[in-house]
């Protein structure tokens, strides 16, 4: 490490410490020695994303979703199952719900570098 012009010492990356005070986590501040954004030292990295990766869905989907749904709630009928009967409406109601969904923005992070 050298010292430069003030009499600080620099850090491996070329940034020198200040006497602005500390960050909130009580280590020094560190000021960048030249206006360069390779010199600031990464202690984390932020993006935003979708939370997951939507899929359009075609009325020939929601067609054979349909199909396969009244197929399970005739057999449950044919069964005596009527509980579960009752449950398949619920269950399409439900896929075509999420299916439909927009996914949500989401942040994420990476500290600890």
């Amino acid at each position: 490490m050298s010292k430069c012009a003030s009499g600080a010492q620099n850090t491996p990356c070329g940034c020198s410490i200040t006497a602005r005070g500390f960050d909130f986590r009580g280590r020094p501040k560190i000021a960048p020695a030249e206006p360069s954004w390779y010199n600031v030292p990464m202690d984390f990295i932020v993006w935003r994303a979708p939370e997951f990766e939507r899929h359009e869905k075609s009325t020939g989907w929601f067609a054979g979703l349909t199909v396969v749904l009244t197929a399970v709630f005739i057999f449950a009928i044919w069964s005596e199952s009527y509980l579960f009967a009752l449950l398949v409406p619920l269950m399409g109601f439900l896929l075509v719900h999420y299916a439909k969904k927009e996914p949500p923005e989401r942040t994420f992070t990476i500290d600890g570098l």
